[in-house]
Formats: C-alpha cells, structure tokens, sequence
C-alpha cells in the first residue's frame, strides 16, 4: 500500500531518485555540456585555421552554442524510472509514495532550467571577455535559453507516447525543429529579442505547467500503478 503524503522535502526527494544533490548535479551536467560546447569550439577553429579561413565566425559559435546544452538537457528527459529499472521497486516503497516521485520530478524540471542557466552564464563571460565571440552576444544566449524551453516543454509529451523507440526519434526532431526555429529568429529579428522569442515564452508559460502534470499522470497510469 502507498504511504500517504510525505513531509519529504523536494530536495530531499530530488536525492533518493539521482542519488546526489540538486546543486551537484546541476553544476556537474552544466559542467560537461559546456566542455562538450568548449571541444566542438576548438574543433572548428582548427579546421577554420587549417584551410585557411582564420578565425571561427562567430556564427558558427552561435550555431554550436545551443547543440551540446540542448542535447544534455534532451538525456535527462529520458528518465522513466520503471519497476524494472534498477532501484524501480525500491522508489516504490520510500515514504510519500508517489508524492516523492512528483516532486523529485518537478526538481528534475527545475535541474533542467538550471544547468542551461548556468550554462548560458558561462558563455556569456566568454563572449563579454572575447574568448568566444557570438554574433549577437548576450541576446543569443536569451534566445536559446527561451527556445530550449521551449523544446522542453514541448518534449514532455512525447513522454506519453508508449513506444520509447518512436519517442527518442521524436524527441530528436523536435529539438533540432525548435533549436532552428530560434536561429532562425534572431536573424528574423537581426540578432534582436522580438515578436517570435516573446510567442515562444508565452507557449512555455502555458505549455510547461500543462505537460509536466500530463506526465505525472501518464506516469502514475501507466509505470506506477502496473
């Protein structure tokens, strides 16, 4: 039988299901796509230089910027957390029950905020320093701050498709759909935060609330539950 409601806090939960503290995760995963980001920058210098066309554009960092960040956040969306998983039996008998869950779940979303926050910070002092130069400096960090989000919110209902395999294909091209579309705006808007940014944070505010309970109740059905 599930225990009832739980005076675990949401930090506390966030630990039982990933096995480290929210802090820790989140400069840990902003940590290695941002490495990722780092080698992917050298690369490209390198071949830049080596056939002879100088420097990176800085466009080329303003395309690579969201990729690794994006697809960081994308892995830990992955997460089910079945009976037959490993530890899936046991989420299953900590107290609060499924409470836990929800607000280890609802940490994970906020982890995910987090690290491309903390990400983005960093690209920021590299730019403003001259290390890494982006073609529209601060405001194409808002701009793919604003359109992963988008794709998260976005992405959380392909987690109720019941075909995990289908699921992976879609979760790839939605976020290479969204990740476009933002590249796309800020040379729409000439590297300006307007209409398309201010539309896409209108849809996150409405659709993250709405998908992340749709998955909760998906997920109570369909993996808790049976």
């Amino acid at each position: 039988m599930e225990n009832n409601r739980s005076d675990i806090t949401y930090a506390e939960a966030y630990r039982i299901y990933n096995g480290k503290g929210f802090c820790e995760n989140v400069a840990k995963i902003s940590i290695t796509a941002l490495g990722m980001f780092l080698i992917g920058i050298f690369l490209l210098c390198f071949i830049s230089f080596m056939s002879g066309d100088g420097f990176l554009n800085p466009e080329a960092a303003d395309a690579l910027m969201p990729v690794w960040c994006g697809i960081t956040v994308m892995l830990r969306m992955f997460l089910y957390y079945e009976k037959d998983s490993p530890g899936g039996k046991y989420f299953r008998t900590v107290k609060g029950g499924f409470d836990t869950f929800v607000r280890a779940d609802i940490m994970t979303a906020a982890e995910r905020i987090l690290t491309t926050l903390a990400y983005l910070a960093v690209v920021v002092i590299l730019d403003a320093t001259g290390l890494i130069k982006l073609k529209y400096g601060i405001n194409s960090c808002i701009s793919t701050f604003i359109f992963i989000m988008l794709f998260v919110a976005v992405s959380m209902f392909l987690k109720l498709l019941g075909n995990k395999a289908l699921a992976g294909v879609c979760f790839s091209i939605v976020f290479f759909l969204t990740i476009g579309v933002g590249y796309a705006a800020m040379s729409l808007t000439d590297g300006k935060i307007g209409a398309p940014h201010i539309a896409a944070a209108a849809a996150i505010a409405f659709l993250m609330p709405i998908s992340l309970r749709a998955v909760h109740i998906n997920y109570r059905k369909k993996y808790w539950d049976n």
